[in-house]
């Protein structure tokens, strides 16, 4: 697999970088409290530090490219994970869809049956409306004497 040795050439540049960062650092004159430089034990020459920063801006450039290649074999060689993951999303929405049209169906069955409960046309209506009317209008006067007299004959 191309991965190994990318991995490989990824570990061996960045620790290049830091050695060579190492070394930079190690070559820097730095001068102490009494203002005098530091003991010439540590100091390496003044081309010396370019050399190291040159081969700093190297491994970089080096691990750039690596990253690259890793982004263009991740883009265009997992042709079968791209594949997978169309058909999940797919299979998903297709899932999602089912459901929608079930929740769907069950608001149109509920729907008609609360149309079924109400009057379907005005004169449904007016003929609700006057058997309310006359469920609450008292019987007229001679329907009423005659029911008391009845009630009268009756005891």
């Amino acid at each position: 697999m191309a991965a190994a040795p990318l991995k490989d050439r990824i570990r061996s540049e960045y620790q290049q970088l830091l050695d060579n960062f190492a070394n930079l650092v190690r070559s820097a004159r730095f001068s102490d409290d009494a203002g005098e430089a530091t003991s010439k034990q540590g100091r390496v020459p003044g081309e010396l530090m370019e050399v190291f920063a040159e081969k700093m801006l190297q491994a970089c450039h080096t691990l750039l490219g690596v990253v690259a290649e890793l982004k263009r074999n991740a883009l265009l060689n997992d042709v079968a994970g791209r594949n997978a993951e169309v058909s999940s999303s797919c299979m998903a929405t297709a899932a999602e869809v089912a459901e929608l049209e079930r929740r769907f169906q069950q608001l149109q069955q509920r729907i008609d049956g609360a149309l079924q409960l109400l009057p379907t046309s005005d004169q449904e209506m007016e003929q609700a409306a006057e058997a309310g009317q006359q469920q609450q209008q008292p019987p007229p006067q001679g329907e009423q004497l005659a029911m008391e007299q009845a009630a009268m004959a009756g005891t």
